[in-house]
């Protein structure tokens, strides 16, 4: 009789253990996964603004609002975002593009300082 009582009380306690962990870990394992989903989309940005710039900047007078390139570079994240199945609002690509081109103007003037 002890033992069978040990035992329901062990089975409770794992029941009850794995229903606090098993969520937990699932929240954990969704974030991290958006993380990465957005850090991919972050990344397309990066490449699609430097891109731009190769692409469109050379010949300033072909593009010198930058319409041109914010177009090429919302089109690349807006892509990347669809094929991971992420939904972005427009203020979310226009400020994921904003740091892009920030971080790219840094690395270009980073030896302007010296």
């Amino acid at each position: 009789m002890a033992v069978e009582i040990i035992s329901l009380a062990l089975r409770l306690a794992i029941v009850v253990f794995a229903g606090i962990l098993v969520p937990a870990f699932k929240k954990w394992i969704d974030t991290k996964t958006e993380n990465e989903k957005m850090q991919q989309v972050k990344d397309a940005a990066s490449t699609a603004v430097a891109a731009a710039e190769q692409i469109y900047n050379i010949a300033e007078k072909s593009d010198p609002g930058g319409v041109l390139r914010r177009k090429f570079a919302e089109n690349a994240v807006k892509r990347t975002a669809y094929n991971l199945g992420i939904v972005l609002t427009d203020r979310q690509i226009t400020e994921i593009i904003h740091a892009a081109v920030q971080e790219l103007n840094y690395f270009i003037h980073e030896g302007d300082e010296e």
